[in-house]
């Protein structure tokens, strides 16, 4: 598939929209004077795999020279990232964590549904009818959780137990079972 984007986006919304990106298929073998079929994403997969796209309002992802797809096929498609349990993956994944922890999480949530409202606005969509495509809806009611307390794990190491200290695991002098 030759691709021909109108823009230098990693993420185009809507996989139907020719005006935010199509692109030509030209038959196999063909001279290069020969013109090709106009697609977008939506149409290629229909017409190429006969895959009807659940959500083609959707975005369209840019994954270099592997080409765009549609978000909905991103989760299982990729598969494991390379160096995805790395010492440094790792480290970057609990900083993350650290950084964007209680109400930091808030903060962060409310930014992106901020910026998700906002991306849906300047495309002619309303934040309710993105959400509907997913049948989801926003409600303003909190929301009552039954909860209870957990008893305090046991970390057991070779020389003795950890122990829980202000919230931290205190790992002084232990050493790792073999």
């Amino acid at each position: 598939m030759t691709i021909d984007s109108r823009t230098n986006s990693a993420i185009i919304w809507a996989a139907d929209d020719p005006s935010l990106h199509e692109f030509e298929v030209k038959p196999r073998g063909s001279p290069k004077d020969t013109p090709g079929i106009k697609h977008t994403v939506y149409s290629y997969f229909r017409e190429t795999y006969n895959i009807e796209l659940q959500f083609p309002k959707m975005p369209i992802v840019n994954l270099g020279r592997d080409g765009w797809f549609p978000i909905e096929y991103l989760f299982q498609a990729k598969g494991k990232a390379r160096g995805a349990n790395s010492p440094a993956h790792v480290q970057g994944v609990l900083g993350y964590y650290d950084e964007n922890s209680g109400t930091g999480c808030v903060d962060n949530i409310a930014k992106l549904s901020q910026l998700a409202c906002e991306n849906t606005t300047r495309h002619g969509m309303r934040f309710g009818d993105m959400l509907k495509q997913f049948n989801l809806r926003r409600g303003t009611d909190p929301v009552a959780l039954t909860a209870k307390v957990l008893p305090e794990p046991q970390l057991s190491f070779s020389n003795e137990n950890a122990s829980l200290r202000n919230g931290s695991w205190d790992l002084r002098n232990k050493e790792f079972k073999r």
